[in-house]
């Protein structure tokens, strides 16, 4: 920035009152004050026309409170050769854009939008909502799904040993479930008479259903006696008496409708005397289809029958 001279006025003033003593004094401390402020604007090129300084040559560094930026935001750059390698402007939308190579982050993240041309993490990644993959997924190394264990209670429902799971939004992929048998199923060492076939209802829960298109497993773990040690079990008795089991779509909570299974025609069964502790597992995936209907489609099946 080429020089600017500095112009301070000054004032003559008399050493004495007498006449004869006359002698202008020039105060050497405003020659110095004019040195100081010009050695101030040039070294660190203040313009006072763009209203700018280091035009030309950085400041090494500025220490405050607080930094407020107006207009055409922040840019961070190189000296020589100069190269942007950050900035944060605003678009047309007046929406504010941080724009950098790599971005570290030491403690939490949080973007309502973030675009980038690859995300390392190192640690973990945990995300509440929905993600979406507009490209193929590769996977290089084992995956991990999800699991819950599940108990319900077996009742009798007009001669059907019945018990209802309650699928949710945040269900898990893999549902283990355990059938605590009372005293209406199962009572004395032996099934209740009338018994004729045990029957599981999957139903989605009234204020949190499943969300559509999501996939789950369902496996039998054991049917026992309600109050008895996960390690009894009475799949014996009840391979003994040839009862069938049935897994049958129940209700949509939420909208009070009927699930369907697959075409609403078929039966996914277990067959008698076939029944065995972890044997028989069911993938199935929930779709709504083209008639609004929520719809249990089987995906796959391991000791059971679907027809």
């Amino acid at each position: 920035m080429a020089f600017t001279p500095i112009d301070i006025p000054t004032q003559e003033i008399l050493e004495t009152d007498f006449v004869v003593d006359l002698r202008v004094i020039s105060n050497a401390n405003t020659l110095l004050l004019k040195d100081s402020i010009e050695d101030l604007i040039n070294n660190l090129e203040i313009d006072t026309n763009s209203l700018s300084i280091g035009t030309d040559t950085p400041i090494n560094y500025i220490r405050t409170a607080s930094v407020i930026l107006e207009d055409t935001g922040f840019v961070f750059q190189t000296g020589s050769p100069s190269q942007i390698i950050s900035s944060l402007t605003k678009n047309s939308s007046d929406q504010s854009v941080l724009n950098v190579d790599i971005l570290s982050v030491d403690a939490d993240f949080q973007a309502n939008t973030v675009s980038s041309n690859s995300v390392i993490v190192t640690n973990s990644l945990t995300s509440n909502g929905i993600i979406t993959l507009n490209a193929p997924l590769d996977i290089q190394s084992a995956v991990s799904q999800s699991k819950e264990s599940i108990v319900a209670v077996v009742t009798d429902n007009a001669g059907t040993a019945e018990a209802t799971i309650n699928l949710t939004s945040t269900s898990r992929q893999n549902i283990f479930i355990t059938l605590d048998a009372d005293s209406s199923v199962y009572t004395g060492g032996g099934l209740v008479g009338g018994i004729t076939a045990f029957k599981l209802k999957i139903d989605f829960d009234a204020s949190n259903p499943p969300t559509q298109d999501t996939e789950f497993t369902i496996c039998l773990v054991n049917i026992k006696e309600l109050g008895m040690l996960a390690s009894t079990s009475i799949i014996s008795d009840i391979n003994t008496a040839g009862l069938t089991f049935y897994v049958e779509a129940g209700v949509n909570q939420s909208t009070t409708l009927p699930i369907t299974l697959q075409d609403g025609n078929s039966e996914l069964t277990i067959g008698a005397g076939t029944i065995g502790e972890y044997k028989s597992l069911a993938t199935m995936i929930y779709v709504l289809d083209a008639n609004s209907t929520d719809r249990l489609m089987t995906k796959s099946i391991i000791n059971m029958t679907l027809a």
